[in-house]
């Protein structure tokens, strides 16, 4: 898949259609598809199942869709993915909301 992000995380954690998922002591990291709204959380995820391979976790990003992604090694900053046609595009927060609004 091809990649279009600008923040250096999103570049370095995802090649092709793999995510590598990192945790640290305090938090885990995840790749969840965004599935629409919550009352609560404002956006409804359902996490991607992960593997392990040599030690490390990797998630797969199977479908189209909105995808949130979040890596603890660097940070415990959300990253959201719009995912299209072979293409995974990094947009903002507000934007992935108004996306999980019309879903």
């Amino acid at each position: 898949m091809k990649l279009v992000a600008n923040s250096s995380e999103v570049l370095g954690f995802i090649d092709g259609a793999v995510a590598q998922i990192t945790d640290s002591r305090k938090h885990k990291g995840y790749l969840a598809k965004i599935i629409g709204t919550h009352p609560v959380y404002k956006l409804d995820r359902k996490f991607v199942d992960t593997y392990e391979v040599s030690g490390y976790k990797y998630a797969d990003i199977k479908e189209d869709g909105l995808y949130e992604f979040c890596t603890s090694k660097i940070n415990k900053d959300r990253y959201y993915l719009v995912v299209d046609n072979g293409t995974i595009t990094e947009i903002d927060y507000w934007t992935a909301l108004e996306i999980a609004e019309r879903v």
